[in-house]
């Protein structure tokens, strides 16, 4: 009985480092593009929803870099450039991955409504966002990340 445990678990400890030492880590994991594309909008509503309630902590953790995602942190904690009042997710849209892709790639074009803080005006703007797939999560892209103007 207890050979029989023993074995079980070298076999399972075999099976798991196998795979570990086996996968390259800069592959793109294969999902369906339908999930793919459920993920993207999952993320982009999360990070617009915790900007529209102010959960500035939330929202960056959709920002992969730690720099980029300090300085959001900062400038949105200390003087946010708006009161989000609404959002609309417009389009969402996978890009095609190349052959030696790292990562993929999709943008999200978003409908904002705010008060800007300095002016006290009602804006509303459409924003292009590129976000991309990390792991199994998926990140806005620093270039994409609203500052205030």
């Amino acid at each position: 009985m207890r050979y029989a445990a023993f074995m079980r678990n070298a076999l399972v400890l075999a099976l798991v480092t196998s795979l570990a030492l086996g996968c390259p880590e800069k592959q793109v994991r294969s999902f369906s593009p339908a999930h793919d594309q459920e993920m993207l909008a999952s993320s982009a509503q999360l990070f617009w929803h915790s900007l529209r309630w102010s959960d500035y902590e939330g929202a960056s953790a959709l920002i992969e870099e730690s720099g980029p995602r300090l300085d959001f942190l900062t400038e949105w904690s200390s003087k946010p450039p708006a009161q989000i009042t609404d959002f609309q997710l417009v389009h969402i849209e996978l890009n095609e991955p190349l052959p030696d892709a790292e990562r993929l790639e999709g943008l999200v074009v978003v409908k904002a409504e705010g008060i800007s803080t300095g002016s006290y005006t009602v804006r509303t703007d459409m924003l292009r966002q590129t976000w991309y797939r990390s792991g199994d999560n998926w990140y806005l892209d620093t270039e994409s990340i609203p500052y205030g103007e």
